[in-house]
């Protein structure tokens, strides 16, 4: 029943009702200021990426993924979506490495953001999120800002079907589903200097309680 409300995933693998309102909030929150350098990290396929592009308030973005087919599909998509002028995207640049989230191969506060969207849920437990969040947040420049979703784990309904995911969707078998809470997020962050400043909310149509948050948290500056 569940699967046959939330709806199909569509061609993209990284498409889903919940995955898609989740990209739509952080596009909104990314595109509602002015970005000089953006991380993104697991830019997949390129749902992201190409529409902070076509927001136009990021000047340049550099996307990771330890898949290089994932990194060619990317920019396919991009330069398919023509929002590339010869080998620069219009009204900035758009580059690709392959890299890990957990040893990313750059140096401290490099970046004024940092973007992971639909990647937290799927690390296999709370250590690699830990780390995974140590890391990105270790790029960000002070003033600067991180953007990245958790599922909700108030959530009976998600709690429930992550709880059978296997069942449900077997393809958790090999891509593991997690939900964590706003206060576990904020206790780590705090660790890390940053403080959550926006936490939007993110509903199936068909469900009251929020599923999923699209939170903001910036580095504190001393």
């Amino acid at each position: 029943m569940f699967v046959i409300l939330r709806g199909g995933a569509g061609k993209d693998i990284s498409s889903g009702p919940l995955s898609d309102r989740v990209r739509h909030c952080a596009v909104k929150l990314i595109t509602d200021k002015s970005v000089d350098t953006l991380l993104e990290v697991g830019v997949g396929e390129g749902l992201l990426a190409e529409a902070i592009i076509r927001g136009g308030s990021v000047k340049k973005i550099v996307g990771i993924d330890i898949l290089k087919s994932q990194l060619i599909a990317a920019r396919k998509k991009i330069s398919g979506g023509g929002v590339f002028e010869g080998d620069r995207v219009r009204g900035g640049s758009f580059d690709t490495v392959m890299a890990l989230g957990d040893t990313l191969p750059f140096r401290g506060e490099t970046f004024d953001s940092v973007i992971t969207i639909n990647t937290l849920h799927n690390q296999p437990s709370w250590d690699e999120v830990s780390t995974l969040l140590g890391v990105v947040c270790s790029v960000v420049r002070p003033g600067g800002g991180v953007i990245f979703d958790i599922r909700n784990k108030r959530d009976p309904l998600i709690s429930l079907a992550y709880r059978f995911s296997t069942v449900i969707d077997p393809t958790t078998k090999r891509l593991p589903v997690n939900a964590y809470s706003i206060s576990k997020i904020r206790k780590r962050l705090a660790e890390m200097g940053f403080e959550i400043v926006k936490k939007v909310p993110v509903r199936y149509r068909f469900w009251p309680i929020p599923s999923a948050f699209v939170i903001e948290a910036v580095k504190v500056t001393k």
